[in-house]
């Protein structure tokens, strides 16, 4: 049986946080196991995988070959180019027409074009009359609608009930497979994890460069703090930031903190000594960063911070165990998971205890081995991926087939 797929990636901009990474990496492993295993399923089904880009259709082959131009800085990828020749971004472009373009989409579908449709996004652009697959990454804005904007919430309410026709929905933990069942009733025979991966450049060693990199943010190998997440209130940073301010002053000027991430919704209500520490080169905010940059930040930290109040996964956490970093995340939800049972878990409003575990990860740097960072990789091993890709080809097999 032959099954033909259209994957949403409207999720990929010029500059890609959690969901574009995700549907990215995704899509570029499901081409990849297309080539190495014909991309059959265990019963020999075959998987075709077609991308709609916001714009037009594409082919899978086209996509991953843009990416990894980029990637490599050989080429720009469409979202770089969209920007270039309309003028605007291309999220504000899909945003005002995308439902237009995908109702156009949908008689494509209709004709039967298409068996599968996988919205990456959460939800499909415009309803399409197909079999589709919702990606559904968490359910923060039913269980904390205060931490998103209003239009948010109502978008997602408004959309839940072609979850409830959907005949399997994807996810990324088992704690988001239990928070769909519990706010939204849907069985759990119907929900399926694909974990995300790790990319194997995470898993480098030291490289040349990584002091050059590190001078540029005035930090040194081992002696910082690192937190990676967007700066809106539902990160918990605050906290994070409470915590490190009540550390002792030598403390602080031995373990700056850096504080990596582009601005998200909401205000983020910083305690008020934070402007004093950042004038004073405690605290740093880098805003965003690309990979080669981050996978140095994470070699070099001393221990990585995660306290987000609520997470689909928490892929950042995963990625830092893959450079070997020490890992402090917050108990009691999906970051457990993301944490492999490497890292030190905390109460995520317990700004006390936040205090305590940067008080800990300083007085055991030194003491930091090869061999214990190499327990962090060989957990982080465990994400890949092809893994990843191969659970979703076949989910398609089973939508298309139940």
């Amino acid at each position: 049986m032959v099954v033909s797929v259209c994957v949403d990636v409207t999720p990929v901009r010029s500059r890609l946080t959690g969901i574009g990474h995700y549907t990215l990496e995704v899509v570029k492993a499901i081409f990849d196991i297309s080539q190495n295993e014909l991309s059959r399923s265990n019963n020999n089904d075959e998987v075709r995988v077609d991308v709609f880009d916001g714009f037009r259709v594409r082919s899978i082959e086209e996509f991953v070959s843009f990416s990894r131009a980029r990637e490599s800085g050989s080429g720009q990828y469409w979202g770089d180019r969209l920007e270039k020749q309309i003028g605007i971004r291309a999220r504000a472009v899909f945003e005002r027409y995308g439902g237009a373009l995908a109702r156009r989409y949908h008689g494509r579908i209709g004709r039967g074009r298409y068996d599968v449709f996988h919205a990456m996004n959460f939800f499909a652009p415009a309803p399409l009359g197909r079999v589709t697959i919702p990606e559904i990454y968490d359910m923060s804005v039913l269980r904390h609608p205060n931490l998103h904007p209003e239009e948010r919430v109502r978008w997602f309410n408004n959309r839940l009930a072609s979850i409830a026709e959907a005949p399997r929905v994807l996810t990324i933990s088992e704690f988001s497979a239990r928070e769909i069942t519990d706010l939204i009733g849907i069985p759990p025979e119907r929900i399926r994890v694909a974990y995300p991966g790790v990319d194997t450049r995470f898993f480098e060693r030291e490289q040349v460069e990584d002091g050059a990199v590190l001078s540029r943010f005035g930090i040194t190998k081992g002696q910082y703090a690192l937190s990676v997440s967007t700066l809106e209130p539902r990160k918990n940073l605050r906290t994070l930031v409470d915590a490190y301010c009540r550390l002792p002053a030598e403390r602080r000027a031995s373990m700056p903190l850096v504080l990596v991430g582009g601005a998200g919704w909401g205000e983020m209500h910083w305690p008020a000594a934070t402007e004093a520490l950042v004038r004073d080169g405690q605290i740093r905010f880098t805003g965003y960063v690309d990979d080669v940059v981050l996978r140095t930040l994470y070699r070099g930290a001393a221990g990585f911070f995660y306290p987000s109040i609520y997470e689909g996964y928490g892929m950042p956490v995963t990625e830092a165990l893959a450079c070997g970093s020490r890992v402090v995340v917050a108990s009691g939800g999906a970051v457990e998971e993301a944490a492999l049972g490497q890292g030190l878990l905390v109460d995520p409003l317990d700004t006390p205890a936040w205090t305590r575990a940067f008080e800990q990860i300083g007085d055991e740097a030194g003491g930091e081995t090869e061999a214990m960072r190499d327990v962090r990789r060989t957990a982080a091993a465990h994400r890949n991926w092809r893994e990843t890709a191969r659970i979703t080809r076949d989910v398609y097999i089973e939508a298309a087939t139940s």
